[in-house]
């Protein structure tokens, strides 16, 4: 590309230098990039330092035909569930660094940017606000949903790396309680193990609570199959107290070895809360909020603010008695102290809530901001700075011998319509 004598910013002063055009990104009216030149181009991502893009919960569909949550360091899960039936169906979960997502009107996502050209784009039917479509390239697919009365009743997906289809059916009784669930390969590639057909029965007592699930499914062993490659069956009894409590589950499958059978015994307190599942034991506060939770692996505690927000979560191993893993929250929910195993961060905010200074090991990352708490610049202890403009936008980024500069066009509504990257030369 050529080189400009253009006009640039280098620590707030402005000055002329030959540069050279690296980048071309061109927007839709509602903020989403759709087209960049040259394709390879990797813009660099100075949010990645932020709790609030990695660690938020968002998005809850009150029809419950779609859940999505940020994990707390590295990805986003999406569930899909029905509110009758209060049953919960994993979808799947892209497990990256998210840089951006972006909200409809009505607080939807509308896409979610990992980086490396990697994203999810959601499509919402306009009269009800149901999720209808799903384009996923982190994974390569493309997820088409169905509904009936508010209802979800199928989903298809086109997996087109793999060349692979499938569609999944539900069926919900008078009462909106999900009654059939069925899976069927829309062609005859090879699937993986958990990529096989399957089918499942729901059964309800009179008080519409679940007692018998039984079908074909997937038990994460080779003993799931049967000689035709096929899922063995399986069946699961639930048992219910006089207060309408889960007291006892037990599933059992149709396989050779019986390792994978399942029991559990479930005890409550005089306020029904569990206090024992067979496996894990649990406290709660005066508020009936858990505040201990016990396995012969890990011990759990959680703290809260007198609005009902986590403020500290400790997990201990039982074995040695380390922490390794612990969080501490300020009054607004974010995040102050992180620790996963070895590795540990802190974060500051300024009184509105921004972050304003991170630390982890020997690094330190700098928001500098204005009165109104937008960014005017970043810096970090390796030496990159970030400046931007009185609206937020970055106009200059510098890391080690590398510097590039950014200009843009905007739409009437506000919206950045073409980005232009310069390297310095």
């Amino acid at each position: 590309m050529a080189k400009v004598y253009k006009k640039v910013v280098v620590n707030g002063k402005q000055f002329k230098k030959w540069v050279e055009e690296c980048a071309v990104f061109k927007f839709d009216k509602k903020g989403i990039c759709i087209s960049k030149e040259p394709n390879d181009y990797r813009e660099t991502n100075y949010n990645e330092d932020d709790p609030k893009y990695f660690d938020l919960p968002f998005f809850v569909n009150k029809k419950g035909q779609i859940t999505c949550a940020v994990g707390c360091y590295d990805g986003c899960c999406l569930w899909r569930w029905s509110d009758k039936s209060n049953k919960n169906f994993y979808t799947e979960c892209a497990i990256g660094n998210i840089e951006d997502i972006k909200f409809n009107k009505k607080n939807q996502p509308e896409r979610i940017d990992y980086g490396q050209e990697k994203f999810r784009e959601f499509e919402y039917e306009k009269d009800t606000g149901n999720l209808a479509r799903v384009v996923d390239n982190y994974f390569g697919r493309e997820h088409l949903f169905g509904y009936s009365n508010g209802t979800v009743i199928h989903e298809r997906c086109i997996e087109k790396d793999f060349e692979k289809s499938y569609g999944i059916f539900w069926e919900y009784d008078d009462d909106g309680l999900l009654i059939h669930e069925k899976r069927e390969n829309e062609n005859d590639s090879k699937q993986e193990s958990y990529d096989k057909n399957y089918e499942k029965f729901f059964e309800y007592d009179e008080n519409n609570r679940i007692i018998r699930e039984s079908g074909t499914a997937w038990c994460e062993s080779e003993d799931s199959y049967d000689d035709d490659d096929n899922y063995y069956g399986y069946e699961t009894i639930y048992e219910y107290n006089d207060k309408g409590l889960l007291i006892h589950e037990k599933t059992i499958y149709e396989a050779e070895s019986n390792e994978f059978d399942s029991e559990s015994f479930y005890k409550y307190d005089n306020k029904g809360n569990i206090i024992s599942n067979g496996c894990t034991q649990y406290k709660y506060d005066e508020k009936n909020r858990v505040i201990m939770e016990t396995d012969s692996s890990y011990s759990i505690q959680y703290s809260y603010s007198e609005n009902g927000i986590v403020t500290h979560f400790v997990r201990k191993n039982n074995k040695n008695g380390k922490v390794e893993a612990e969080i501490k929250r300020n009054y607004r929910g974010l995040p102050i102290y992180i620790k996963d195993g070895l590795y540990e961060r802190w974060y500051e905010y300024d009184a509105k809530g921004n972050i304003i200074h991170y630390k982890a090991g020997n690094r330190d990352k700098e928001w500098i901001r204005t009165s109104s708490g937008m960014i005017s610049e970043i810096k970090d202890s390796d030496g990159d700075l970030y400046e931007f403009d009185s609206s937020g936008n970055l106009i200059h980024w510098h890391s080690g011998n590398s510097d590039e500069w950014y200009e843009y066009e905007f739409y009437e509504n506000g919206k950045i319509k073409k980005k232009i990257c310069f390297q310095g030369i």
